[in-house]
């Protein structure tokens, strides 16, 4: 089974709202994972599995979507336009 089609069947059996909670809850998690490392140091095990999970989310939203293609070619012309936008070129 594909990512699109394991996305969809989570879609059909738990729903947008169910989605959208867990959505938010790994973006919450990850956000306070790096609130964190202002004050003390976090495991790299632990970024790593927000940061993936947080990946996961980002990709499902654009799936379900059906932005996906889109989200891709707006990431590329941001991170083309990063090093002038930020002084760097």
């Amino acid at each position: 089974m594909d990512k699109k089609q394991l996305y969809q069947k989570i879609y059909i059996q738990y729903g947008y709202e169910a989605m959208l909670e867990k959505w938010i809850e790994e973006l919450l998690e990850l956000t306070t994972l790096l609130q964190q490392s202002k004050s003390k140091p976090i495991s790299s095990t632990d970024l790593i599995k927000e940061t993936s999970d947080v990946s996961i989310i980002v990709e499902q939203i654009a799936e379900i979507n059906d932005i996906h293609s889109e989200v891709i070619e707006m990431r590329e012309k941001i991170l083309k336009e990063l090093p002038d936008k930020l002084k760097l070129a």
